[in-house]
């Protein structure tokens, strides 16, 4: 007679997730995000990181001219689903260097599906405060915008969370928006170059 030998199995190691007091009290989880550039043959592209390591290239993108000119500040694509609620926070610098003109930034959050085209908003467009530049020379100055979510779309697996940014202008002068996670000097830009996002996510609990 042949003994029969016990099925044994494994057990697997259990996963251990902390969250601060403060997330579990909100029900929200906060990613800071630094607004970054990269450089290479073809042109630009511009990201949301999640590490204030990296120096970006250029470290602000600037404007000369009268108008409008828009920066899409796009994440990796998410390796598991997260819901955005709540409000996120939006700040960087903002400069111009000619007498009387005018700067400011619109920001807006959008969903971007996989196929890297398709978005759909996820907050209103908010505008910053209209700076004026009274001396003539090199002035700046900080932006903070509260960016409420309006719609609690799944950023699904595959998608990406994107930043618009709006550098709006009035005059010739040069003017600039920064956006180097190292804070790397930048003529137009004297207060700083950082640009940050704090993106509240639903938390799993």
């Amino acid at each position: 007679m042949v003994e029969k030998l016990p099925t044994q199995f494994r057990k697997s190691p259990e996963i251990s997730v902390n969250f601060s007091f403060e997330d579990i009290a909100s029900g929200l989880g906060v990613i800071q995000f630094w607004g970054c550039a990269s450089e290479d043959d073809g042109g630009n592209d511009y990201h949301l990181v999640s590490n204030q390591t990296v120096y970006s290239q250029p470290p602000a993108t600037r404007r000369t001219g009268t108008g409008t000119t828009t920066i899409d500040f796009d994440t990796s694509p998410f390796n598991y689903s997260r819901t955005p609620k709540g409000t996120a926070h939006f700040s960087a610098n903002m400069g111009t260097d000619t007498n009387t003109e005018t700067v400011k930034v619109l920001v807006q959050l959008k969903h971007l599906a996989a196929d890297g085209t398709t978005e759909t908003n996820i907050s209103s467009e908010i505008t910053s405060q209209t700076y004026t530049n009274g001396g003539g020379g090199v002035e700046d100055e900080v932006v903070f915008l509260p960016l409420p979510i309006t719609t609690n779309k799944v950023i699904k697996n595959g998608e990406s969370l994107r930043m618009t940014v709006k550098l709006t202008t009035n005059g010739a002068g040069n003017n600039s928006v920064g956006h180097d996670p190292k804070d790397a000097t930048y003529v137009g830009l004297d207060t700083t170059r950082v640009m940050t996002l704090l993106m509240p996510f639903n938390l799993p609990i």
